[in-house]
């Protein structure tokens, strides 16, 4: 029984051997950015400068000067990324869970508030601690009561996307919880004064080229491809018959 090979075929296997010729390489790198600040703001506005503990949410009568609410922040420096940014992720260690709830609701927000102001020490800047849960939300993720001592790991959306890639220098995020329904404890990250704050992000690069191309002299022109192409497929098919 003979082997037969349409025409058709042939013609595929040639445009396939060309594809193959001319398509061009992209490729994507990923940049782990940890984070050149954090803190949080109580209710009242009150903020300390030097504090890079980012506790999340209602502390209760364990902290008697601050019972109330807590919003975080997270302060990272994009200088380094050229490329289009076309994925990213915020990664926080929570050290601590502490809630009647089996889960609570963390969103991450963006930041209006200039870094000078927001990194600064604050008594009573409310404004601070509003803008901090509120505006664009960049995502969310539940945070279960098991999820202790684990980093927990938010997909930014498109939102947080177009604003990272029009940003410059450093870039803020908000983080509240949005699912409070007491007066507590009801907190994320407690005692997070060394946690783990980073910001991957994975960047389109332009087309990659041969890192050494040739010269005008060696790149074969679009005929001695086809032919090329043409001497493969005999050299493959070698008598097998082409049917029209």
């Amino acid at each position: 029984m003979k082997n037969k090979l349409s025409y058709r075929h042939f013609l595929k296997l040639t445009v396939l051997i060309l594809g193959v010729s001319f398509s061009p390489v992209a490729e994507a790198a990923v940049f782990n950015l940890d984070a050149v600040d954090s803190g949080w703001y109580h209710i009242t506005g009150n903020h300390t400068a030097s504090i890079n503990n980012y506790f999340t949410g209602i502390c209760g009568s364990g902290c008697p000067q601050n019972p109330g609410d807590h919003r975080s922040f997270f302060v990272f420096d994009v200088t380094s990324i050229s490329d289009e940014i076309i994925s990213a992720t915020l990664n926080l260690f929570n050290p601590s869970y502490n809630s009647t709830d089996a889960s609570e609701d963390l969103s991450i927000y963006d930041v209006t508030t200039s870094i000078a102001d927001l990194t600064g020490t604050s008594t009573t800047d409310t404004a601070i601690f509003d803008d901090l849960g509120t505006g664009t939300l960049y995502g969310s993720r539940t945070v279960l009561a098991g999820d202790t001592g684990v980093t927990i790991v938010i997909t930014l959306n498109t939102a947080a996307l177009t604003d990272l890639n029009n940003a410059s220098g450093l870039f803020a995020f908000g983080g509240a919880l949005t699912s409070l329904s007491s007066s507590g404890p009801e907190y994320i990250f407690g005692n997070s004064e060394d946690g783990f704050r980073r910001l991957t992000i994975e960047t389109r690069d332009p087309v990659q080229q041969n890192p050494n191309p040739p010269s005008s002299s060696e790149v074969p022109e679009p005929s001695s491809l086809l032919l090329a192409g043409m001497g493969l497929f005999l050299a493959f098919f070698g008598k097998k018959k082409i049917e029209v």
